[in-house]
């Protein structure tokens, strides 16, 4: 009777406890949030030992409650003695200050990752804003099991490890995503995933990597991958991103290198197919910086030995990427390195100043004899390529050096002042230029084109132009593949032959549209002389906080008037588009703030305010149309909107745009000093008659500004000094497909 007694209030003890743990959760700040903290004030809380058990405790409740879905870790330091694991459907997420850090010489045995998913085929959970530290220099066990001096763990203490069966049983992890995350000092990969050869839906992007002993992502067995925007400052083992006998992969707008104080590691990129029972299909790499690697940027390779068939590595795309300043090391170096991959296009990449050749077919490892590999290459930029002891073939701009197994297919590269000359195993083709580009600062890496380069201009269409021979269409992720047989859809202004003034050309150039890596055609003036804008591809929150445009380009209106030069005012402005919205970005010097006017009215313009004019058709009228919008917003965020009715404005348009204001200073107070305001507008499509079919709008920008002495000076960016409504005296704005968070 006793024992049962002790039972019953041992349950019922227990039941209580439970009870008032969940209650407690539930009353969190957060509702689907569970805290963990190292101060005492989270949900649960760790002593600085064995943190990962209060972490996974915290998992796991998350996991068996479905009200909950995060587990944040709060800030501090985390010491971690085993795994942490994350389940489906949960979210694992930090804060600036917040550090998971491996203990010393844990002991653990290769194939252990500090942060695994819990079980097979987990999905659908993201992990982001915290730092993982591996602790590498207090894991000396590691290089003692491996009996080398070396920093490859070679399968020991990845950062993130996730590992499946390889036959399409749905084991790895899929519909998952990584994201601003800081992994360094780790002893193998910073992310490791083993799939199981089904689509992934993986997403890693917006981290950082800095000294981990192998790859800093490497990703094998899987499908469906996507690795964007993230910056890899110290490759220091193998390589920044390696791929291998994966498909459907897209690598965009990653910034790799090494220290150059203290090089390690070998290539930016590595792609590879290791066994001929896999494939690796439909690949994109583009908008990549990559720089002052060890040995190649980009290293593409088939490794398997026999004749494998040529439809094992294929649908290969490497478009718009910037490669300068290989070093050269263990017999390998250079920009770009292809061997057997078949239906492969390198175009619009610039490659300047590496060691090695800036695009070689040679094999990296070992290599098959299947022949008839077809590789494009159009519209590059190769230039300074210098000549590397460790390879006696080397020091040319195109070098076919396994010319028995591919077919070089060249148009349009303007290949120039290479060390051993433009071109080996290739003949030119006739439409190749051999000149100085006339980069705008070769030495600090500025690959925009000077206004007289000889090579604007000079490139050709997408995919074909007139006599020349068409690329193959590729199935690519990246949403940038154009139809068989287009060409680029806007036209380009260039310098006329006596350097006097602009003209609208029609020819189309793709060395214009090179976006970051050649010529942004907001440098280049329109035909009115007034600009061109870049309008690249992102989404603001309308906030009046600018922190979300920092790494898009814009122009700047400069104020002249008779007063005070400190006075005038100077704005920048800049332009980003989504599905949905055509955003704006002023950002305005202003000593004195003033508006009066808190409503619609046609006056506004008497205010300290800003003005849009469009024209979406970008057809250059002597009086505004009805494709023709216009906006004024000031101070107190009061809005003016009218369209073009072929002789005058109808001032009975309604636009829903939206518009916020932020002041620094204070507004309609002479006592003061005033520093500027910022402005954000976002403007639907619907509003414009929608996203124009073609890559030019025209474009007018103007600020107003309204002095305490009561008197107004208007600025705008074309210089006008008549009426503004005039289309065919604006700019033009350029739609591109850069995204925003590239380098600008």
């Amino acid at each position: 009777m006793r024992k049962t007694t002790i039972t019953l209030l041992c349950s019922l003890l227990i039941f209580v406890l439970l009870l008032g743990i969940t209650t407690t959760l539930r009353s969190s700040p957060a509702a689907a949030t569970v805290y963990v903290a190292t101060d005492g004030s989270g949900d649960y809380n760790c002593d600085g030992t064995d943190d990962q058990v209060q972490i996974n405790q915290a998992m796991d409740f998350v996991a068996s409650h479905s009200e909950y879905t995060t587990v944040h870790l709060k800030s501090g330091t985390y010491i971690i003695g085993d795994t942490i694991f994350i389940h489906s459907d949960t979210i694992l997420e930090g804060e600036s200050g917040t550090v998971v850090k491996l203990e010393d010489e844990c002991g653990w045995p290769s194939q252990k990752g500090l942060i695994e998913p819990s079980g097979e085929g987990a999905h659908s959970f993201k992990i982001h804003d915290f730092e993982v530290d591996g602790n590498l220099d207090r894991q000396t066990y590691v290089v003692t099991q491996m009996g080398e001096p070396s920093i490859h763990g070679r399968g020991y203490l990845d950062m993130f490890f996730a590992s499946s069966g390889e036959n399409g049983d749905q084991s790895a992890p899929y519909d998952f995503e990584i994201y601003n995350m800081y992994f360094h000092d780790g002893a193998n990969d910073g992310i490791k995933i083993k799939g199981d050869k089904t689509s992934a839906g993986m997403k890693i992007h917006d981290n950082t990597f800095s000294r981990t002993g192998h790859d800093d992502i490497f990703i094998t067995l899987s499908k469906d991958v996507h690795i964007y925007d993230n910056d890899f400052t110290w490759i220091y083992g193998d390589c920044g991103v390696r791929i291998e006998n994966t498909d459907d992969v897209v690598i965009t707008n990653n910034t790799l290198y090494t220290k150059t104080s203290d090089p390690r590691g070998i290539s930016g990129i590595y792609l590879s197919l290791t066994h001929n029972v896999h494939t690796c299909h439909n690949y994109t790499v583009a908008y990549n910086t990559i720089r002052d690697v060890q040995e190649m940027g980009i290293v593409v390779c088939n490794r398997v030995a026999g004749t494998p068939g040529l439809d094992k590595a294929k649908d290969l795309y490497i478009h718009h990427n910037l490669i300068y300043n290989a070093i050269g090391n263990r017999g390998y170096g250079g920009g770009i390195q292809v061997n057997g991959w078949n239906n492969t296009v390198i175009e619009n990449n610039v490659i300047d100043g590496c060691n090695g050749d800036g695009i070689v077919t040679r094999n990296r490892f070992e290599m098959g004899d299947t022949t008839g590999y077809k590789i494009y290459i159009r519209n590059n930029v190769i230039t300074n390529t210098g000549y590397y002891s460790g390879f006696s073939s080397s020091g040319h701009g195109i070098n076919n050096y396994l010319d028995s197994r591919h077919d070089l297919i060249l148009e349009n590269n303007n290949v120039w002042n290479n060390e051993k000359g433009n071109y080996r195993n290739v003949d030119s083709h006739a439409s190749d230029l051999n000149v100085d580009p006339l980069f705008v600062d070769r030495a600090n890496h500025d690959y925009h084109l000077k206004p007289n380069s000889p090579i604007i201009d000079a490139g050709m269409g997408v995919y074909v132009s007139a006599g020349s021979t068409p690329a193959p269409i590729l199935n690519t992720n990246g949403g940038r593949t154009a139809d068989e047989g287009s060409s680029l859809s806007f036209v380009v202004s260039r310098w006329i032959s006596d350097i006097s003034r602009w003209v609208i050309d029609s020819i189309k150039s793709p060395f214009i549209d090179s976006d970051t890596v050649l010529v942004t055609v907001q440098e280049i003036p329109s035909d009115t002389g007034c600009g061109n804008l870049d309008i690249v591809r992102g989404t603001a929150t309308i906030d009046g906080d600018l922190s979300d445009w920092q790494n898009t380009a814009g122009i700047t209106i400069y104020g002249a008037s008779d007063r005070n030069p400190e006075e005038d005012n100077t704005a920048t402005v800049k332009a980003m588009y989504d599905d949905t919205y055509l955003y704006f970005g002023y950002d305005v010097t202003d000593t004195t703030l003033r508006a009066n006017m808190v409503r619609d009215d046609t006056s506004l313009y008497l205010d300290d305010s800003v003005e849009i004019y469009l024209d979406t058709l970008d057809n250059n009228g002597a009086v505004m149309q009805a494709d023709d919008y216009h906006f004024i917003i000031n101070l107190n965020g009061a809005v003016v909107d009218d369209v073009g009715t072929g002789s005058e404005k109808d001032y009975n348009y309604t636009s829903n745009i939206l518009k916020s204001v932020r002041l620094q200073g204070s507004k309609n107070d002479a006592s003061d000093t005033d520093t500027g305001y910022m402005i954000e507008v976002a403007i639907p499509w619907s509003d414009i008659g929608g996203q124009p079919s073609n890559d030019i709008v025209g474009l007018f920008l103007a600020i107003n500004d309204l002095d305490n002495a009561g008197d107004i000076y208007f600025f705008n960016w074309c210089n006008l000094t008549g009426s503004y409504a005039v289309p065919e005296d604006w700019g033009d704005a350029i739609i591109t497909g850069i995204n925003n968070t590239a380098p600008v």
